[in-house]
């Protein structure tokens, strides 16, 4: 599988995690594919986030992989390991590390432009037939994250700016 029929993949799954938030979320905002580029802050000059979804009650950071067979991995090894559906077997950065450093980066950015925020969540997320090998709760198969932002949305009591965090996290792509 060539770089673009992965990448392909990944949107794919993208759009599937988008499309069941906005149906059962409606005002949820979603901002796919965020692309922060900053020579200070990161040592490889940009990061993207697959996807970001901001509700008044908490900010969801999903990292999407599209591995069909398997994904393993402990939280705190380095390298995980994954099989898609070409069976072949990839290692990538821990998805879980990958994904706190962008809660990292949005967290730092609300708080130095003072901005009360609610609760940052880390998720990654696979297709629903991956077999999840790790005992990671951050972990989820796609049919779960809606029931996931469901409980903490259904729970929550306190409520914060949800467009002025949308328009603080925009503003990491123009740094």
């Amino acid at each position: 599988m060539n770089r673009s029929e992965l990448e392909l993949n990944g949107a794919l799954l993208e759009v599937a995690i988008c499309c069941g938030i906005r149906m059962e979320f409606p005002d949820i905002h979603l901002i796919p594919n965020l692309l922060i580029k900053n020579d200070t802050l990161l040592r490889r000059k940009e990061t993207q986030i697959d996807v970001v979804a901001v509700s008044s009650s908490a900010i969801y950071v999903i990292e999407a992989k599209n591995w069909k067979c398997y994904i393993k991995g402990d939280p705190g090894d380095y390298q995980w390991t994954g099989m898609s559906s070409n069976l072949r077997v990839m290692n990538v950065f821990n998805p879980i590390l990958q994904n706190l450093y962008h809660v990292r980066l949005i967290k730092a950015h609300l708080i130095g432009n003072g901005v009360q925020m609610p609760p940052i969540y880390n998720l990654v997320c696979v297709p629903d037939q991956c077999e999840i090998r790790t005992q990671s709760k951050e972990v989820l198969p796609v049919s779960s994250i809606v029931p996931f932002i469901n409980s903490v949305e259904f729970f929550s009591k306190k409520h914060y700016d949800k467009n002025l965090m949308v328009k603080m996290i925009r503003r990491l792509c123009d740094q």
